[in-house]
């Protein structure tokens, strides 16, 4: 159960985390969102299959779906930066 809730918390670190890379980099989120596009889904699938395998490893499956936190974050802000010129 601690697990778990230890878990929840770094995936919601992530969350600031991508807003400082993305304070911290304006000038390359226009340049590379179509990357980190594609980097959001390639942690995606594969820590969506990990949920599923026989061996189960939660600290690999949430490190993917932090990282692609981040990448979304990233993502996201690319696109509010090209919006506003």
């Amino acid at each position: 159960m601690i697990d778990y809730l230890l878990y929840t918390l770094v995936l919601a670190l992530a969350f600031p985390i991508g807003i400082l890379l993305a304070h911290l980099c304006k000038d390359e989120l226009a340049d590379f969102r179509y990357w980190f596009g594609r980097l959001k889904f390639v942690f995606i699938i594969p820590g969506i299959l990990l949920l599923f395998l026989p061996y189960y490893r939660p600290s690999l499956t949430f490190s993917m779906f932090f990282m692609a936190v981040i990448f979304g974050i990233l993502e996201y802000k690319g696109f509010k930066k090209v919006r506003r010129k």
